[in-house]
């Protein structure tokens, strides 16, 4: 039972009180929660009807985006961490964090570069450090991105949609071309690496939610998920009524934030801690 004077200083103190509409025998619903947690600072928690992950928003009073030791940009990154939905970009919610299970043509997309992975040109060159990727790494990353041109076939195009698609195709070779033939620093080859395993992953996602996931949302049938949560997908952040219906049906992951003064209505089933991020933020050393 909710006491009458429901202030969030109770709730965060007492967080048991989201529960108070608890049924996890009942069949969940897109706006029920799953799982939730109190976000820190704020007057407001999170739910997600579908995800057994709890990943922190990105909010912060800082603006900076940094990247980092692995090229990315941590928990601001689209590629390894939930960001708020874009309506302009819904695929970015379908990029898979880790390689997907079973995809083993594509794991070379998840790969970071290594030592092993970088060839000086010369070693007795007077300017040293200069090098290419490793023959055999850079096949085997070919041969992943091509995977994923490949499967561009399935997806219906409109004028829109070819433009985007051609465009990708087109960076994915030109990143491809440069670290074939162009001999530069490690960090350059691991900066050129990591952009071509982005644009190779974001249309890998695009070709996945225009041929599986946009279907399954606009499938009459049934308003329910028709298959199981994939929690390697990133899923996104957003208090979109028809979005999250929509993820919740595809079984994308999706989380939203409430604020406390709507706790009275809304129903949580189990309380979760907020997930670690997998990876260390560590400065470029560009």
């Amino acid at each position: 039972m909710l006491p009458e004077d429901l202030a969030p200083s109770k709730i965060r103190g007492d967080p048991k009180l989201l529960l108070h509409n608890s049924a996890a025998s009942t069949p969940n619903g897109p706006f029920n929660g799953k799982y939730s947690t109190i976000l820190d600072g704020q007057d407001s928690f999170i739910v997600t009807p579908n995800s057994s992950i709890m990943p922190r928003p990105p909010i912060s009073a800082q603006c900076e985006v940094y990247m980092q030791a692995n090229y990315q940009y941590g928990i601001d990154d689209h590629l390894q961490w939930p960001q708020a939905y874009i309506e302009q970009f819904p695929h970015f919610a379908c990029i898979h964090r880790v390689a997907p299970e079973g995809a083993k043509a594509l794991r070379p997309l998840f790969h970071g570069l290594t030592n092993y992975d970088f060839v000086e040109c010369d070693d007795m060159a007077i300017v040293k450090g200069v090098g290419c990727l490793r023959h055999s790494t850079f096949l085997r990353l070919q041969s992943a991105c091509q995977a994923v041109i490949d499967s561009v076939g399935g997806v219906s195009r409109s004028n829109t949609v070819l433009n985007g698609l051609r465009s990708h195709i087109s960076i994915i070779e030109l990143l491809l071309g440069r670290l074939h033939a162009l001999p530069t620093s490690f960090t350059r080859v691991g900066l050129t690496v990591a952009e071509t395993q982005r644009v190779a992953r974001e249309l890998h996602a695009f070709v996945k939610y225009m041929t599986i996931y946009k279907p399954l949302m606009e499938a009459l049938e049934s308003d329910m998920p028709s298959m199981p949560i994939d929690d390697t997908l990133v899923g996104a952040f957003s208090n979109d009524a028809t979005v999250i219906q929509r993820f919740f049906k595809a079984s994308i992951p999706v989380w939203r934030i409430v604020a406390m003064k709507d706790l009275r209505g809304v129903r949580v089933d189990r309380l979760s801690d907020f997930t670690t991020p997998p990876f260390v933020d560590k400065p470029c050393p560009l």
